[in-house]
């Protein structure tokens, strides 16, 4: 389910290296419990400022305008990125407090703080005098409850340290038994020593006969190894050759299927290119008929005088229309013995009149 209330994130800088005197933090009076946080990009000299967050702790401190303290601890977003959230104590009185970033080291005693910054409280236009004034140490808490968990984790330690003392001494107690009975069984053994020699000697003849054996048997081994892994190395060869030869045929395979799918659609493209001509060459004959039947009609019909107007002129009387003017067109009309040009008026008509022998003069050019 999601927050009924959407926290609002502001975006800010601090440099280590200059000052923050123009840098304004803005918070209206009894806001809290993580509704405005405000993320702050760490500088230096207009460069950022790398922070690893398993060495370092990053924390915010100020002075509210009531003189109470705030010492609280921020969260690490990423290399150069903190969020600091603005807590009910630090909304809780109006007017400007001064604050800074301090970098913490967790290994030594090390601390780099940034030069201050302001943080605004404006005024609520509500009474939120149920919000009471104190001192705010976040960090401190969570570094007391640090050291408490420590101590827990000490005296469980501890507890388990006197459970493992009190097994050594059950354990030093059954030694002494033990060392008591080998005392016993080290008499024992000194008897049957006496006995052992008199064997050890044979049995040191016995071992050097072996050795001997041994040697002679170790140099027959050496032998049936090295034949051995020459016999490997030649399998292997042997392998090599055939995954090779393999490889080849593979090759020589793949070449001849594609050589004949290139000479396939090599083919049927030249199948295809042949139809096409064949198809425009039918169309050009048919093309050429056509014009020879047009020009032999016109050759005839000019024979015949059809192209003949009135009085004799030449062309054909034409029948009356209804003009109209359209982008790029001009249109001609004699309306009593007077030539008429009909044109829009994006247009430029060309110099046009009608000669003493009744003829349209069109001046081109």
């Amino acid at each position: 389910m999601p927050d009924a209330i959407t926290p609002l994130i502001q975006q800010y800088t601090v440099d280590f290296a200059s000052n923050n005197n123009f840098l304004f933090v803005k918070g209206i009076q009894g806001d809290g419990y993580g509704t405005r946080y405000v993320d702050i990009s760490l500088m230096n000299n207009g460069q950022p400022y790398m922070v690893d967050r398993e060495a370092v702790t990053v924390s915010i401190r100020g002075t509210k305008p009531d003189n109470h303290a705030i010492f609280n601890e921020c969260e690490i977003l990423d290399s150069n990125t903190i969020r600091v959230e603005i807590t009910q104590q630090m909304s809780a009185i109006d007017g400007r407090s001064n604050y800074e970033v301090s970098i913490m080291s967790n290994l030594e005693n090390r601390t780099l703080t940034s030069f201050p910054f302001f943080i605004i409280i404006s005024k609520s236009s509500f009474d939120v005098g149920y919000v009471v004034s104190s001192d705010e140490f976040g960090l401190l808490i969570e570094k007391i409850n640090q050291v408490h968990k420590i101590q827990a984790d000490l005296s469980d330690l501890k507890s388990e340290m006197e459970n493992v003392t009190q097994n050594c001494n059950t354990a030093t107690e059954h030694c002494l038994e033990a060392t008591e009975n080998a005392v016993q069984a080290t008499q024992e053994c000194n008897d049957a020593t006496a006995h052992c020699i008199d064997a050890t000697n044979t049995a040191n003849e016995t071992i050097h006969a072996m050795n001997l054996l041994n040697d002679a048997v170790s140099d027959a081994e050496q032998i049936r190894i090295a034949n051995e892994n020459q016999r490997i190395t030649n399998e292997e060869e042997r392998k090599q050759n055939e995954i090779e030869r393999k490889n080849a045929e593979i090759q020589r395979q793949n070449l001849f299927e594609t050589t004949i799918l290139d000479v396939t659609s090599a083919t049927a493209n030249a199948n295809t290119a042949a139809d096409s001509a064949n198809m425009a060459a039918g169309n050009a004959n048919k093309a050429t008929e056509r014009a020879n039947n047009v020009s032999n009609d016109l050759e005839n019909k000019l024979a015949s005088g059809y192209f003949n107007g009135r009085d004799g002129k030449d062309g054909i009387d034409g029948k009356d229309g209804i003009v109209t003017t359209i982008e790029g067109q001009i249109a001609f009309e004699i309306e009593n013995e007077n030539l008429m040009l009909y044109y829009n008026d994006a247009d430029h008509p060309p110099d046009a009149h009608i000669d003493d022998n009744g003829c349209l003069i069109l001046a081109v050019g």
